[in-house]
């Protein structure tokens, strides 16, 4: 529909010896100084992973900002419920 669309793909590796709960992911767009300008978060398709399960991730964010330079993609944690 001629709307900018960023990408962000990957895969979750468990690397525990037991069953593990997946957290939300927090994704940020960062300006080339490195200073967050964006964030929002995304759920992996499964909550469980077990030992040694990879799980792809994807999210899409329309309209990225224009001074976009890379994404930061974490866990997300209690935190972050605060964070601006």
């Amino acid at each position: 529909d001629g709307v900018p669309v960023l990408a962000v793909e990957g895969t979750i590796v468990s690397q525990s010896s037991n069953p593990i709960e997946v957290p939300r992911l927090r994704l940020a767009v960062r300006n080339a100084t490195g200073q967050e300008i964006y964030a929002w978060t995304s759920k992996a398709d499964r909550s469980i992973l077990e030992p040694g399960d990879k799980l792809p991730f994807h999210s899409r964010l329309a309209s990225p900002p224009a001074d976009a330079s890379d994404v930061l993609v974490r866990f997300a944690n209690a935190n972050d419920a605060t964070d601006k």
